[in-house]
């Protein structure tokens, strides 16, 4: 079957709703299915597409929302699509009611804000405050939902893990990442606080394609870069990884899935509900919005937890516990395009 996700990227926006689609498409091409990304992303997105043998289809621009959907629609038709994916905040419900003035496909949105109006077939959000409440008024017709982080999408890397153990003993490595887009201030901020703080441990930073700081020259030598890092060795330094500390996006997700406790701040509206909710449940520590956090704060939050194995541990397993890892194979089910749904 084929399958059109439509989804964007950019250098501060849409990194976490690339990924995510990107998981979803990762198990789509495992049960045989062939996968269309249609959108506008940065050039190493473009070949990571490529790498995999996913289709990428850099979108032009258009006069309106209407005038896109109306060409996707037709491409979709011309290829024979099953289903239509949608992931992000412009797709509103003028754009799904053109899409679904053809029903030879199925329609999912992915979703984390219940911002909009829905006329699709699936709708999905992973978010651990997702519930039936914050969608109550908003569909047309009927519309089956998939809340919850049972429904997680996570790229194959992070699920395929053999053996998940929780964290307890003595922090020696502290895994730093402020997800895939460009905030380099935000990463400097984080990273003097912590290399402040006294510990044998080393400090481990994923930096992403558009970070140009040189690191090194600024902190101390247990502080170590990871340029651009594959999804493998981001999974090996999670595994490895006693504590994390990072933005509330889709990488909240992979390290709950492996039983890292983490700190979250969050850098954009869409990650409050992630950060909030997660830390309501004691999976994780919320420090809120990076821009108005005091070094203070966070310097106090990561000292505690640092001497305290006892809260550390109990955060992996609530961690583990409630990211299973199964969540692409359970979306593709309810697309009915599992193997043997075929």
């Amino acid at each position: 079957m084929n399958v059109l996700i439509r989804v964007d990227a950019g250098p501060k926006v849409g990194i976490g709703h690339f990924i995510r689609s990107f998981a979803l498409a990762e198990g789509l091409k495992k049960e045989g299915h062939t996968v269309f990304f249609f959108g506008r992303f940065p050039k190493h997105l473009i070949a990571l597409l490529k790498n995999k043998k996913i289709k990428a289809i850099i979108l032009p621009k258009f006069r309106d929302l209407i005038s896109e959907a109306r060409y996707i629609k037709n491409l979709a038709q011309k290829f024979g699509v099953y289903w239509i994916v949608l992931d992000g905040y412009s797709f509103n419900l003028s754009y799904q009611k053109e899409l679904k003035q053809n029903d030879s496909f199925g329609l999912l949105c992915i979703d984390d804000t219940a911002h909009t109006r829905y006329e699709v077939n699936l709708l999905l959000n992973q978010n651990t405050s997702a519930d039936r409440k914050m969608y109550r008024g908003k569909f047309i017709g009927s519309v089956k939902l998939l809340l919850g982080p049972k429904y997680a999408l996570l790229r194959k890397t992070f699920t395929k893990t053999k053996k998940r153990t929780s964290r307890y003993g003595i922090v020696r490595k502290i895994l730093v990442t402020v997800g895939g887009g460009n905030f380099q201030p935000e990463l400097i901020k984080v990273l003097k606080v912590i290399d402040s703080i006294q510990g044998c441990f080393e400090i481990h930073v994923l930096t992403s394609q558009m970070t140009q700081f040189n690191f090194k020259s600024k902190f101390k030598k247990r502080v170590l870069i990871h340029k651009n890092p594959k999804a493998y060795q981001i999974q090996k330094l999670m595994t490895r990884a006693d504590l994390a500390v990072s933005s509330a996006g889709s990488t909240a997700w992979e390290l709950c899935c492996l039983g890292v406790p983490s700190v979250l701040f969050v850098l954009s509206k869409n990650q409050v509900g992630v950060a909030t909710s997660l830390g309501q449940a004691g999976v994780v520590v919320n420090l809120g919005w990076m821009k108005s956090l005091k070094p203070t704060k966070m310097k106090k939050v990561l000292t505690h937890l640092i001497s305290n194995a006892k809260a550390r541990e109990k955060m992996s397993r609530q961690g583990m516990k409630l990211v299973d890892g199964l969540g692409v194979k359970r979306v593709i089910e309810e697309m009915g395009l599992r193997e043997g749904d075929k």
